[in-house]
């Protein structure tokens, strides 16, 4: 592991420590901005969990083990793996229930990616946008 390496496993709803190993040495979540915006609003899991498979797909084409002997349909056999398989993930959660996100929970996220000593970022984000200015066309 990295010197460099300042982060934790933060232990919330539905993730404890466990779920962290070589592969995840991180993971953490950002909702104050979004939950101060909406009192209302309800978090299905209030987490760095994945609980909806986006964060678990995309990190898995970026750090995913080699995994011999695989094929498409009996074709190409070989070995398949991320594009950096040997790398170690830190997971920082921004996106919420049905694309809910806000940006200070973005910005937040990435001061911490930056204290933690992370090497390189991957922003995978799927946001619910209004555009005002479209309406007045």
């Amino acid at each position: 592991m990295s010197t460099k390496w300042k982060g934790s496993c933060e232990k919330e709803q539905e993730f404890n420590f466990s779920l962290c190993n070589f592969k995840l040495v991180g993971a953490k979540y950002f909702n104050k901005g979004l939950l101060n915006s909406n009192k209302t609003l309800k978090i299905s899991m209030n987490s760095a969990r994945d609980s909806t498979g986006h964060g678990t797909y995309v990190s898995t084409i970026i750090a995913g083990n080699y995994v011999n002997k695989v094929s498409f349909l009996g074709y190409g056999h070989g070995t398949a793996s991320g594009v950096v398989p040997r790398a170690m993930l830190a997971m920082y959660k921004v996106v919420w229930d049905y694309g809910n996100s806000y940006f200070s929970d973005i910005i937040t996220a990435i001061d911490e990616v930056v204290a933690d000593g992370i090497d390189a970022i991957n922003i995978s984000l799927s946001m619910i946008m209004d555009y005002h200015y479209l309406k007045m066309l």
